[in-house]
């Protein structure tokens, strides 16, 4: 992510290469449709790659700044529970319901140093089952019936019955997410071989489409450049008007050539068939229809990429603190606001070190009790 701000991700060109109309004659709903496919398939190549980038330089700057900021809070916070622990035991400074709301805030920040370590330390650990009366491998095992439910009921939702088996308690957050993703995977694509099966049983009739269609996806891109070369190829052409024209699109051919790139050569074909009029509108109508099956077929692969790289166990460091500024991920704004609660944690920790540690621990109530 951006480490100072989210930007929303630019249009397309005002030159992109759409179907157009001359002389005021309006377009068909099919050429409407490519030309809305084609702009949606170059605003998420340009989310994709904007996302992939923010993402790569989120990581960088989480491991340089962040990660070591999380590191020391989280020791901060370890030597609070100790110091702060005794206080929850035999004082009489302190009211029963004073003891009961310190025992509550050293819980949810156990919760909170579990959250980077999973198995606390021995004296940790016994703090753990002092404060809620069972030990923190049985938080554990509960947390993880708790999250293998939840995604169980999740995969009940969309309608599928899965195997839950690989998952267990001692997984790291990294490896559940991963292992999650993998059984999401193939579950979906046992799905959409099933759906697939089931479509071609109950309409065979189209299997003329679906063969010219699949002829399409399978299309040599060499074959296709070269035919596409031989209509564009700027030296062939006599109307300098025309010249210029090939030029530019000769260029945008061999760039999309080199790219592998079949959307945008498909959409040349179309932009040079419409301009030239080379085919008949039957031909051309039946012709764009099944452009348009392919790429309804490259938004969904894009869309699922652009969701899938987002929940990506490398990225799940950066992922963490999406939106909790409000908007978005602000790195250097979490750095901040992590910086200050340091600063605030250090502080504490001094005083309750000291001999005024009854005031430290009466300031924490009242600002509990203020929240």
């Amino acid at each position: 992510m951006d480490a100072d701000k989210t930007r929303k991700p630019e249009p397309p060109a005002d030159n992109a290469l759409v179907i157009v109309k001359q002389n005021g004659e309006s377009l068909s709903k099919e050429q409407q449709n490519f030309n809305r496919l084609i702009r949606k398939i170059d605003v998420l190549r340009t989310e994709l790659a904007k996302v992939k980038k923010d993402l790569s330089d989120g990581l960088t700057f989480y491991a340089t700044y962040i990660h070591p900021l999380e590191q020391q809070l989280l020791e901060m916070q370890k030597e609070a529970v100790r110091l702060l622990v005794p206080f929850t035991r035999y004082t009489k400074s302190l009211s029963r319901h004073e003891k009961g709301m310190l025992k509550d805030f050293l819980i949810d920040q156990l919760d909170q140093i579990q959250l980077f370590e999973e198995k606390l330390d021995p004296e940790l650990g016994q703090i753990f089952y002092e404060l809620n009366g069972f030990t923190d491998d049985d938080a554990l095992q509960l947390k993880f019936e708790r999250v293998k439910s939840e995604i169980r009921s999740m995969f009940h939702r969309m309608g599928y019955d899965v195997d839950l088996q690989k998952l267990h308690k001692d997984m790291s957050e990294e490896e559940l997410i991963a292992t999650v993703r993998e059984i999401q995977e193939n579950v979906e694509q046992s799905a959409g071989e099933h759906r697939r099966t089931k479509a071609n049983e109950a309409h065979t009739q189209q299997k003329r489409k679906a063969s010219l269609l699949n002829q399409l996806r399978t299309t040599n891109l060499s074959a296709m450049y070269k035919q596409l070369a031989k209509m564009l190829h700027p030296d062939l052409e006599q109307d300098e008007d025309r010249k210029v024209e090939k030029e530019t699109l000769m260029k945008q051919l061999t760039t999309a050539y080199n790219n592998n790139d079949l959307h945008t050569m498909l959409s040349l074909e179309i932009t040079w068939m419409e301009t030239a009029k080379k085919q008949n509108p039957s031909a051309s109508h039946q012709k764009i229809k099944l452009y348009n099956r392919a790429l309804r077929e490259q938004v969904k692969e894009l869309e699922n990429e652009l969701y899938q790289v987002k929940q990506h166990p490398r990225y799940h460091p950066v992922m963490r603190y999406e939106h909790t500024n409000g908007f978005g991920i602000n790195l250097k704004a979490t750095k901040r606001a992590l910086e200050s609660k340091l600063g605030g944690m250090r502080a504490s920790v001094k005083q309750l070190q000291g001999k005024q540690a009854m005031l430290e621990v009466k300031a924490i109530l009242l600002e509990l009790l203020s929240t």
